[in-house]
């Protein structure tokens, strides 16, 4: 009886600590297999983000690639050789429109965040963006009025900004010396475009 009595004092002394130890021991593998499970889930995601960022810029890449064949196609190429007298006859605004709309679509890739800003800004295209904006400003005025349409080429003028804003970052000048630079190069810009 005595050892019946150890026994059952023991099995209710050590039986609960026992049962608590092993019901532990299944909660951290059960624990340990969640965790890893976690950590596979976290690696294929980054793998997923990686794989939509790659392919994000791949898709950029290949929209201003189309954008530059665009701007550098025949038709386009002629427009861009006769911008310096469009530009002087307002009689020829309607032609100079198509430059300007190029331009406006193409402020609408960045709109859209179909193009990176950054990439846009560092892009040839950003340097053209600057100086059809900027020698064209009254025109663009212009063509608003008539249209009667004050956001009219909008999207352009607010990628030009934001080129301003970049070119001030990168060369410490400010707005009006980068202007007076574009003032000072402009003859030597539209001479450069009527002979593409």
């Amino acid at each position: 009886m005595e050892i019946l009595h150890y026994v059952r004092c023991w099995s209710n002394l050590w039986g609960p600590l026992l049962t608590a130890t092993v019901a532990g021991f299944g909660v951290w593998i059960a624990y340990r297999a969640l965790r890893g499970q976690i950590e596979n889930s976290e690696k294929t995601l980054n793998v997923l983000k990686e794989q939509v960022q790659a392919s994000n810029n791949q898709t950029q890449f290949q929209t201003y690639l189309q954008l530059e064949n665009e701007w550098n196609s025949e038709e386009m190429l002629k427009y861009r050789q006769e911008a310096k007298s469009m530009m002087s006859d307002k009689s020829q605004l309607p032609r100079l429109e198509n430059i300007l709309e190029f331009f406006e679509k193409f402020a609408l890739f960045k709109t859209r965040n179909a193009l990176d800003i950054d990439f846009i800004l560092r892009s040839v295209l950003g340097f053209y963006v600057a100086r059809y904006f900027y020698y064209n400003r009254s025109n663009i005025e212009t063509v608003r009025k008539r249209y009667d349409d004050p956001f009219l080429y909008e999207e352009f003028e607010k990628l030009y900004d934001d080129y301003v804003g970049y070119e001030i970052k990168i060369s410490g000048r400010t707005k009006a010396e980068f202007e007076e630079s574009l003032d000072r190069t402009r003859q030597d810009f539209l001479d450069g475009e009527s002979t593409n």
